[in-house]
């Protein structure tokens, strides 16, 4: 349709090519701006979306840690030394003989399965 404009321009203007062009280009226009409106407020969802997680996550490791803490302090001291250990084991590494920790994918996967995920 531009090309024909181009070319004559004369005859565009009198059988109203230009103001169809026009129209078009306002309605293109019109619907790519919506899409990238759109595309901005998924990004704006996006990123509040991540940084409440990751407040959430802060809060739980501090509620964590004051929690241990509280309780390292409220128990007796035998057990105090028992507490501290555990929570200094770091995560499982190795997964021999042990039955409270999963060995590999298809496990985390039947997990979640059985929690509804």
């Amino acid at each position: 349709m531009a090309a024909s404009i181009v070319a004559d321009p004369v005859k565009a203007v009198a059988s109203g090519a230009v103001m169809n062009f026009v129209g078009d280009v306002e309605s293109s226009t019109e619907r790519i701006d919506k899409h990238l409106t759109d595309i901005m407020m998924a990004q704006d969802f996006h990123d509040l979306t991540g940084q409440v997680v990751a407040k959430v996550v802060s809060l739980a490791s501090e509620l964590e840690d004051s929690l241990v803490k509280l309780l390292v302090q409220a128990a007796p001291p035998e057990q105090a030394q028992k507490v501290e250990s555990a929570v200094l084991a770091g995560p499982v590494v190795s997964f021999e003989g042990r039955t409270d920790v999963v060995a590999n994918q298809g496990e985390v996967d039947d997990l979640l399965a059985s929690l509804g995920f």
